[in-house]
């Protein structure tokens, strides 16, 4: 399901209309067509106690509940995705599963594999090995936190990135797990792919500090509080954070970000909860503030009849709206019928008002997800004119830097390279100038397919490696914000030279000594497409990803007998280490050969835990490049040859 399979242009009703409108009464999916739930109440099925206990956490909670009316293929893929790719570890509700192959009566084993395969819920709640490209799996400038909301922390948790606006991240878990989680470097548990950040202030001491920093900023009027969901924080604790935000005198705009609306829509019908809802809805419109939930459905077979109900309990209990913040998928609703179907069920079913749909971040394994800003400003045309227009959503791009931007906003369009620059009237916290670029998705100008193909003209044309190529001398001053060059030891151990730059325009190249060009080893940053031969002295541009010699994945030498560099990413820090140290992607984890481990230390920490060898001469720069020497001794020449 995307704009180039899109049968809008294909279906005409008798009105003559691309899409016909049609009146779709709600219904919930049978879930007794499943063996597991085959004995489940309705009673058990609407108590969120239930809908919690038996949420689905792995392969064999999977196998339990379908049994084998998928075929083992299926589940071979899913587990290969969760060994090799996922961001996310699996949790899946009950009441979110029910809405996968809703449509499909069950006839016997594997009767659902293949309306598992196509099914949209599916295809971003529990995405398969196969589902992902094969060509550009992840696009070259992936993060992990693709719009450096952790950088913009006020203080932890709390998010200033927009002048009046905060977004409150309460806690790092959910009801469920969205494989495209934009916050998936905080939120859920840990995959094999991807260690997960910690927040480390106690809970209480993080939300006092929030509430501390909004009172001494009046600039600040508008709070989103989300996580994670807040439906996982326990009702008391919630509402007593709500009141306390309410005593802040600039507050007068307050989101509750919660997907379980729509994934555990029975948490939201607990009395408790829509009593609790009421009290501070009630203190709210007495001191003049918005109080409104944003949720987040994806596709029409989400919303069900205990959503609506949800829905309708909280705007009776005096929320001011409920709002639905959706996101652009290949596979799932990158098609103007499937965008219509869901904005009309929310509307005219559920009383939710389609409000945005996001393009889909740059975070890694997500490009089968992509769709490129043309495509965006596609869908946004074909969409126009159907729905009332305060219930016409917006299609966005969240861009690095700037934030939310109309996908026709945009300052320019390089459609051959596929990078869009934006621009904004404001700055963040870590401005980093007033213009910036968004890639398409990687591999195929925007084309929706795993594994499709593009006529020569439409293939991505990346920029090499910008390295200037002038050589530092000693005593060279670096300019302001320079990445970093580190080059090592030469063959007999003795220092070869650094050189860096940073925040301080007077960092001097450091004397670089003299020795043979093929026992240096050369770190730097760059960008993060692809690797590029270093010479001694090279001032490289900022990109994010650390180089080194060496490697494990492939030769150590090309045809020509050169050694070839390895990338890693190491949270946006340069990072300078002895050859031949590796940098595993996407986290702060050092490797020699595939041999020896331990984690970076942050500026001031002491030796970092290794197996084997020490580090020696480790270089840490900041998130602008600038250089911190952390000096330990060399091991005895015995200690260093021991196996």
């Amino acid at each position: 399901m995307s704009i180039e399979t899109s049968i809008a242009a294909l279906v005409e009703d008798e009105t003559g209309q691309p899409y016909p409108y049609r009146a779709v009464e709600l219904v919930e999916p049978d879930w007794t067509r499943f063996p597991g739930w085959k004995d489940v109440t309705a009673a058990e099925w609407e108590s969120v106690q239930w809908q919690r206990s038996h949420c689905v956490k792995n392969l064999k909670q999977l196998r339990e509940v379908l049994g084998d009316l998928v075929d083992e293929r299926f589940y071979a893929d899913l587990e290969r995705d969760q060994a090799e790719r996922a961001t996310m570890s699996m949790l899946v509700p009950p009441q979110m599963l029910n809405t996968m192959a809703p449509h499909v009566a069950p006839r016997g084993a594997g009767s659902l594999t293949d309306a598992f395969y196509a099914d949209p819920v599916r295809h971003y709640m529990l995405p398969v090995f196969s589902d992902r490209r094969t060509d550009w799996p992840s696009h070259p400038h992936a993060t992990r936190d693709s719009l450096h909301e952790h950088d913009m922390w006020a203080v932890e948790g709390l998010t200033h990135r927009y002048p009046t606006k905060v977004l409150a991240e309460l806690l790092p878990t959910c009801p469920q797990y969205c494989g495209h989680c934009t916050r998936m470097d905080l939120v859920g548990n840990s995959t094999p792919t991807v260690e997960k950040l910690k927040l480390t202030g106690k809970p209480n001491d993080r939300l006092g500090a929030m509430i501390d920093y909004l009172r001494r900023t009046p600039s600040v009027r508008d709070v989103v509080v989300s996580g994670g969901d807040v439906a996982n924080m326990p009702w008391p604790r919630l509402e007593a954070f709500l009141t306390e935000l309410l005593t802040v005198e600039n507050i007068r705009d307050v989101r509750l970000a919660t997907k379980a609306l729509i994934g555990m829509p029975q948490h939201w019908l607990q009395p408790e909860v829509v009593e609790g809802v009421h009290r501070v809805a009630t203190l709210a419109r007495s001191r003049g503030v918005s109080l409104a939930m944003h949720t987040h459905a994806n596709h029409a077979n989400s919303v069900t009849p205990l959503v609506a109900r949800g829905a309708k309990a909280m705007l009776d209990a005096g929320l001011r709206d409920v709002r639905n913040q959706g996101v652009l998928l290949n596979g799932v609703n990158a098609d103007p019928h499937a965008l219509l179907d869901l904005c009309f069920r929310l509307l005219d079913g559920a009383q939710v008002m389609p409000y945005y749909f996001y393009m889909c971040d740059m975070i890694p394994f997500s490009e089968h997800w992509r769709v490129s800003v043309a495509d965006a400003q596609r869908l946004q045309h074909h969409i126009m004119g159907y729905l009332p227009g305060y219930a016409t959503p917006r299609i966005v791009c969240d861009v690095p830097f700037v934030g939310k931007r109309w996908v026709h906003q945009l300052a320019g369009y390089d459609t051959e390279r596929g990078i869009s620059h934006w621009t904004k009237n404001y700055r963040t916290s870590i401005e980093a100038g007033d213009a910036t670029r968004c890639r398409r998705p990687a591999a195929t100008g925007g084309s929706s397919t795993a594994g499709s193909t593009s006529p020569p003209s439409r293939r991505p044309r990346w920029p090499r490696p910008r390295v200037v190529r002038r050589r530092s001398r000693p005593g060279d001053l670096l300019a302001r914000d320079r990445p970093v060059l580190v080059v090592r030891r030469q063959h007999d151990g003795r220092p070869r030279g650094d050189v860096g730059g940073g925040p301080d325009p007077c960092q001097q190249v450091l004397e670089r000594g003299r020795g043979r060009r093929a026992h240096l080893q050369d770190i730097g940053l760059l960008p993060r497409d692809r690797p590029a031969r270093l010479d001694l002295g090279d001032v490289l541009e900022p990109g994010g990803a650390v180089v080194g010699l060496g490697g494990v994945d492939r030769p150590d030498r090309d045809e020509r007998g050169e050694r070839q560099p390895d990338v890693g990413v190491v949270d946006r820090r340069a990072v300078a280490l002895d050859q031949p140290t590796l940098l595993e992607p996407l986290d702060a984890l050092v490797h020699r050969r595939g041999r020896q481990t331990g984690r970076l230390p942050e500026v001031g920490e002491g030796h970092p835990p290794v197996l084997g060898q020490q580090l020696e001469d480790l270089a840490v720069g900041g998130l602008h490049g600038g250089l911190t020497h952390v000096r330990h001794p060399r091991p005895p020449r015995s200690a260093r040859q021991a196996p």
